[in-house]
């Protein structure tokens, strides 16, 4: 059976992350211009036969694969009437198919759209309502544990908030990243360290980054300072998920330079610095998961 999460990483364990469903899901043909969700429900078996891939593969979690399915999102693709069917449905295929052994992380990604704080034109009872509505399903669905992404950290604090006003599972909270030229910050400007004690204020359970734009922050350098300016900020567990390089475009495909063996020789790297939670995003295949647990299991020994 599994142990309860936080648990674990207040033991010492360091943990792999699930890597992203959509990516392997164009292996198997998913049509690129519908939403995931959708060719999730239509592929039931094709989903669940992904996350037992992931878990053979050295990942702790399972996953939803919700990322997606926040109101504004589903509503480009006229899916917007069906949120709560897709993500129960989802989240159920998702239980069923995630070992005893590992945690059921529930996703919600970016929103799309703007707080009027930020310049933008949704307010924050809004956010709040479509977080709710995505959240509601999930915790129906029986997931371990949530997981908010954004590009803005305040946005991820009105996530917690819904959370904790519904449930009281674990909340992984994070950031994209991005490398400008006066160093590293959010879309909106904000240093690891400042998102860090944002996010422990509002009451993360763990927290960290995804980690995009430059060198994809797959070099020990990046990934290291987003965990010790990260670790200034809070005192909570941390997660870092870089991405295995900057895409290019190679006879009509998009390709990640950054190898299965490059990545791992970072991971000591990673956990030395602070990390308990580690992964990847764009670009992390199978081979970088297998690659990356290996790393940990000889981090452990």
């Amino acid at each position: 059976m599994r142990g309860d999460l936080l648990e674990r990483l207040r033991g010492g364990e360091v943990l792999v992350s699930h890597i992203t469903i959509h990516g392997l899901a164009e292996e198997k043909g998913r049509d690129l211009t519908g939403h995931l969700s959708e060719w999730i429900v239509d592929h039931p078996q094709d989903f669940q036969d992904l996350i037992k891939a992931t878990c053979a593969a050295g990942s702790d979690f399972g996953t939803t694969a919700t990322q997606g399915n926040i109101r504004y999102r589903l509503r480009g693709f006229g899916l917007e009437d069906r949120l709560y069917e897709l993500t129960i449905k989802q989240t159920q295929l998702a239980r069923e198919a995630t070992p005893k052994n590992c945690h059921l992380k529930g996703i919600i990604s970016t929103t799309g759209r703007f707080l009027e704080s930020a310049g933008g034109d949704m307010t924050v009872d809004e956010l709040y309502e479509s977080y709710k509505e995505v959240i509601i399903p999930l915790l129906e669905g029986g997931v371990d544990v949530l997981e908010l992404v954004e590009n803005d950290t305040e946005q991820v604090v009105v996530g917690i908030r819904a959370l904790r006003d519904l449930g009281d599972i674990p909340v992984i909270a994070l950031n994209f990243l991005y490398h400008y030229k006066t160093g590293i910050k959010t879309l909106m400007g904000v240093d690891p360290k400042t998102a860090a004690t944002r996010f422990q204020e509002a009451g993360a359970d763990v927290i960290g980054a995804c980690c995009y734009g430059g060198a994809g922050f797959t070099s020990r350098e990046d990934a290291v300072t987003i965990i010790e300016e990260t670790r200034q900020g809070c005192d909570k567990p941390i997660i870092i998920m870089p991405n295995q390089g900057s895409a290019q475009e190679i006879d009509g495909k998009t390709i990640y330079p950054v190898t299965p063996e490059q990545t791992a020789k970072t991971v000591p790297d990673w956990i030395a610095a602070g990390a308990s939670i580690v992964g990847g995003v764009a670009g992390t295949s199978l081979e970088h998961l297998r690659a990356i647990s290996a790393a940990v299991r000889g981090e452990e020994k």
